[in-house]
């Protein structure tokens, strides 16, 4: 019980300095800001249905705004591990968007980390990190996108092949709908050399697949049950993407995830988490 309330103490101590710590916002406007992200995924999974090969990836995502409302982005990832045999496994995606050139405002309290140090209670050491939840405004925007689609996968059919799993290369288009909630804020924090700067941008999309541009490998391709497969065109996802940049290296994490169901091997769901390596 004493160790208990030792703890408890510390961590109520903790929060209640970290929010008495003062500080000035010196710039708060993402409206006027660019972000540019480009982040290494290294760890990403791909996993579904029936029909789905399940399997661990690496790769990159990128976002790049030429001008408020206007940007590409894009994703590619390669497998490293799969559940069975060694089937290929690439996802590329590029594309762009254009994005209403005015948007909304919007107030919402911000975590920011100015530091942190290591305490020890009861001859246990932890990290304890030091924050401050700041007022910032963020930016949010809706518009459109679309882009390029390539998939490569494994299919699972043991007729089609008299294997365990199908290699299989989807391509086309996609086209949608996506939403952005972009934030900027730079603090000077007391006791602290340099200003903060944090960023963020968070994406998130509903896209329709097109794939006219389907084949299978091998002695696969001409198995009579691989023509009804490859008619299947249209598929559909939903996605979210966040890239952040802040003073603290856990403030370069991003995530993201999608779920939907493409046209061949039907019901997924990926996700990926990375470190951002360009942040502009």
């Amino acid at each position: 019980m004493k160790t208990l309330f030792t703890l408890s103490a510390l961590l109520i101590g903790l929060l209640t300095h970290a929010q008495m710590v003062g500080y000035s916002i010196q710039e708060n406007s993402p409206e006027d800001t660019r972000t540019n992200f480009v982040s290494l995924d290294f760890l990403g999974f791909d996993f579904g249905g029936n029909r789905n090969v399940n399997s661990l990836s690496i790769g990159a995502n990128a976002n790049w705004q030429l001008q408020n409302g206007l940007g590409v982005d894009g994703v590619l990832s390669y497998k490293i591990v799969s559940e069975a045999g060694l089937p290929p496994f690439i996802l590329f995606n590029a594309g762009g968007y254009k994005l209403k050139s005015t948007g909304k405002t919007k107030e919402k309290d911000i975590k920011v980390r100015i530091g942190g140090e290591f305490v020890t209670v009861d001859n246990k050491s932890a990290f304890s990190e030091s924050y401050i939840m700041v007022p910032g405004n963020q930016y949010h925007q809706s518009g459109l996108r679309g882009g390029l689609y390539l998939f490569k996968k494994a299919y699972k059919d043991q007729a089609i092949s008299g294997k365990p799993e199908v290699p299989y290369t989807s391509a086309g288009v996609y086209a949608g709908w996506m939403k952005t909630v972009k934030t900027n804020l730079v603090l000077k924090v007391d006791d602290v050399k340099k200003p903060l700067h944090y960023r963020g941008f968070t994406k998130v999309y509903f896209d329709l697949l097109l794939t006219p541009i389907s084949s299978f490998s091998y002695e696969s391709q001409a198995h009579e049950d691989a023509a009804e497969v490859k008619n299947k065109l249209l598929g559909g996802r939903i996605g979210y993407m966040f890239y952040k940049d802040g003073p603290g290296v856990l403030d370069k994490i991003t995530w993201g995830s999608e779920i939907g169901v493409r046209p061949i091997d039907g019901f997924f769901i990926r996700a990926s988490i990375g470190y951002c390596i360009i942040r502009k």
